[in-house]
């Protein structure tokens, strides 16, 4: 038989080759190296889905631009924690983290969140997210505020029940 196209498949080897994605065994046959794999988050949440999750929570309002879907979080966060996790989220921005562990919350086990933003928007946009996300799930749980001042000691006189209270300011 006759094959077509014989050159363009030579082509291609040596291409791949040349960007490392072809090995070879002692003997120097041919190793394939598999697939490139497709995302595993396809068709997870779509950007529009952050928007409207964050307008639902501030009354058709959109605080902050493209702020990510709570879906695609809760399942980065479900696949990539187990319950009990602590997840940490150091650009914190409209608080989706948090509005996404809450919601993990209700269906599965205890999850906790620990956000840090430095931008001034903290207290227009991320508190009140995660004030409203803690009342649309009746949770009963409560978070600590804390705010970093110019002195860098602790007050001793703050004296917050993080049990009891929904947010506080702890100065430092």
């Amino acid at each position: 038989k006759k094959v077509k196209n014989k050159w363009k498949v030579y082509y291609k080897i040596y291409l791949n080759e040349q960007h490392g994605k072809l090995s070879y065994d002692t003997e120097g046959k041919l190793i394939p190296r598999g697939r490139n794999l497709s995302s595993i988050l396809y068709n997870v949440a779509l950007n529009k889905d952050g928007t409207t999750d964050i307008k639902k929570l501030f009354d058709g309002e959109k605080p902050f631009s493209y702020p990510k879907p709570v879906k695609l979080l809760k399942t980065l966060i479900q696949s990539a924690s187990r319950p009990g996790d602590a997840v940490l989220d150091f650009f914190a921005g409209s608080g989706t983290t948090a509005q996404a562990v809450l919601e993990l919350n209700q269906e599965y086990n205890r999850r906790q969140f620990i956000l840090i933003e430095q931008m001034d928007y903290i207290n227009n946009v991320t508190v009140p997210r995660v004030v409203k996300s803690l009342d649309l799930y009746n949770s009963e749980d409560s978070f600590v505020y804390c705010e970093l001042q110019q002195e860098e000691k602790i007050k001793v006189s703050t004296q917050a029940n993080t049990f009891t209270e929904k947010f506080y300011t702890l100065e430092i």
